[in-house]
């Protein structure tokens, strides 16, 4: 399916009266950085924030991330979390699993 793109998005955000940000993601492996832009966004806002992507997938990777990194979620309940909203977190699991401290 197609996007109108980050442009057109922001554009629309304006005229509804909606503050935009862009936080550019790859198709490659997350990395920490975007994890902690992706937080300090959603930390930073003083209204309720919608984030989103092609699926939804990689945006609730990057807060779920997040989360564990945090210490407000525990990695064991991301599957059982993923699976009560319709998402598969699998990649948030092996993300951490191979970035975080043991």
């Amino acid at each position: 399916f197609s996007q109108p793109g980050s442009a057109a998005e922001e554009q629309a955000a304006r005229e509804a009266g909606i503050a935009y940000l862009h936080i550019p993601v790859g198709g490659g492996p997350l990395t920490e950085a975007e994890i902690r832009q992706f937080q300090s966004a959603i930390e930073d806002s003083e209204a309720p924030v919608l984030a989103h992507c092609g699926s939804g997938t990689r945006s609730l990777n990057l807060w779920t991330i997040g989360e564990v990194l945090d210490g407000r979620m525990k990695a064991e309940d991301l599957r059982p979390f993923g699976q009560h909203l319709g998402f598969d977190l699998r990649g948030a699991e092996a993300w951490l699993a191979q970035h975080r401290p043991q």
